[in-house]
């Protein structure tokens, strides 16, 4: 709902509230309990690096994203088939067009999300750390770097998944830790991956 126009499509009485329609509505949208990563505005992409020590297989590795208007899209970071032991950047680009709508900044990262195939005989163990935003002169900001109390958890499984999901210091890009994804063999249908049950605003 747009709270700017909420008022001329809905029917209220002022004893609810002392406030307006429109304040309420504003208060919703400013709120700072929607989980997700906030990007800066003015970020022209962001990065998150990976590696695994694992064939990860024909697997792409995209981020689910709400923008400032609370309409939601995917972004692709890449395939994840040549991923290695050595970390790796994957970005996501936030030039005009790469959303199917024009969003509103910020965009906030609300999940990482796998689809594909895991290589034959391969539960591979998947390894993400420092999600930075980049400025337009390259400058890169981290805005998760997956230290502390954790900020994301595993999608509700279907039955027989058998997915993990922990922070670990086996591997970290910077910093003591890194997010660990345990994946079983199989099919990804784009329902696998983990989803943040945090917020974290970060100013421009």
């Amino acid at each position: 709902v747009d709270p700017g126009a909420v008022g001329s499509m809905l029917w209220f009485r002022d004893d609810y509230s002392s406030d307006s329609i429109e304040a309420l509505m504003r208060k919703i949208e400013r709120s700072p309990n929607l989980p997700g990563i906030e990007i800066p505005a003015g970020s022209t992409a962001f990065t998150l690096w990976a590696a695994s020590p694992d064939s990860v297989g024909a697997v792409t590795l995209r981020a689910g994203v709400r923008d400032a208007t609370g309409r939601s899209g995917t972004l692709e970071l890449g395939s994840l088939s040549d991923v290695g032991s050595e970390w790796s950047a994957f970005t996501a680009t936030l030039e005009p067009g790469a959303l199917v709508f024009n969003h509103v900044e910020p965009l906030t990262v609300v999940s990482l999300v796998l689809s594909g195939t895991t290589a034959a005989g391969s539960a591979p163990a998947l390894f993400v750390d420092d999600l930075s935003a980049v400025r337009a002169d390259g400058r890169e900001t981290v805005v998760e770097d997956f230290e502390g109390p954790s900020r994301w958890s595993l999608f509700p499984a279907a039955p027989g998944t058998g997915d993990a999901f922990e922070l670990t210091q086996e591997s970290a890009h910077g910093g003591a830790t890194a997010a660990r994804i345990g994946l079983r063999q199989g099919r990804l249908d784009g329902t696998r991956g983990m989803g943040a049950v945090a917020a974290v605003h970060n100013g421009g």
